[in-house]
């Protein structure tokens, strides 16, 4: 979703859950994580109470040059393994998500299943 849908997004998921007394209709964001984005989740979605909660993927990673990569065309190399691991762990202590999500998706770069993918 992009950024300017937003708002709309979010007046439609509570309008909704206001004229539905059958269920409970939460509103929330699958956002990538990213340490430099944390503040804005927390302060512009969270501490706001525009959403309901937030969850996480590792869709890019940034490497040492600074440089953002999606998760499918990273070299299919340990330190990247390492690095998704890491970033991973890193939004499930957080304490800013309800949960994580697909954390397979390392499989779209690291083809081997030895000892350091289990």
């Amino acid at each position: 979703m992009a950024y300017t849908q937003m708002d709309t997004y979010l007046q439609e998921c509570r309008t909704l859950g206001a004229s539905n007394n059958d269920m409970h209709i939460l509103c929330g964001f699958e956002c990538d994580y990213d340490a430099r984005y944390i503040q804005w989740y927390a302060e512009h979605l969270v501490d706001t109470k525009k959403v309901d909660y937030l969850c996480f993927g590792v869709h890019y990673l940034v490497g040492p040059d600074g440089k953002e990569t999606y998760i499918k065309n990273l070299p299919s190399q340990k330190q990247w393994l390492d690095l998704y691991t890491d970033t991973y762990v890193a939004g499930l202590k957080s304490g800013l998500f309800l949960f994580g999500v697909h954390p397979d998706l390392f499989g779209m770069f690291y083809k081997e299943w030895d000892k350091d993918a289990e």
